[in-house]
């Protein structure tokens, strides 16, 4: 053999050395990339199930934060006189055309007297603010306010009605109610 021949050979060699490490690096850095690639996928899916669910909670919390809202106008927080609620109550009467009317705000007992004990503490901290609504209106426009009190965002217990005929007012009557709103 000659001397060409071996540097010829030695070079193949070389050569085919080379690219032999050159593809087990390629097949290696591929096998690495392919594995590298099925844990991002792996992660991805989670991060997307978890922003859904994510999605899912808060359009929950919207929801909640909907009735929580509703609810603090049935029963507001922190009152100890029902103002604002026989505000809405003065205009229901305007609109139907009841007259003279007038409330009295004083401390109401459980058993509906007035002027006997505080609020009464019911179930889970919800306090029970009693008044009494005195007004003079024909029969029709009192059933009619009634279902407009009975349709108010507002909780309102009617707990005790008298209606008087005066013949000084006819047809309008004398109504007098017992009313108990709630407070948390």
């Amino acid at each position: 053999m000659s001397k060409n021949n071996i540097y010829i050979n030695s070079g193949l060699a070389i050569a085919i050395i080379i690219a032999s490490s050159l593809l087990a690096w390629q097949i290696n850095l591929k096998l690495n990339l392919s594995s590298s690639f099925a844990a991002k996928s792996k992660e991805l899916k989670k991060s997307l199930a978890s922003q859904k669910h994510l999605e899912k909670l808060k359009t929950e919390l919207e929801l909640l934060e909907v009735k929580e809202k509703a609810l603090n106008r049935m029963i507001p927080e922190g009152e100890t006189q029902p103002l604002r609620l026989i505000k809405a109550i003065v205009r229901l009467g305007n609109e139907i055309g009841i007259k003279k009317i007038d409330f009295d705000v004083k401390p109401l007992s459980a058993t509906g007297v007035l002027g006997q004990g505080n609020d009464v503490v019911g179930e889970e901290g919800v306090k029970r603010l009693y008044f009494k609504m005195n007004c003079e209106g024909t029969f029709i426009q009192f059933l009619k306010f009634l279902n407009k009190l009975m349709n108010m965002d507002r909780i309102v217990e009617v707990r005790g009605v008298k209606i008087e005929g005066v013949k000084d007012i006819l047809p309008y009557q004398k109504i007098s109610l017992e009313l108990a709103a709630y407070s948390f």
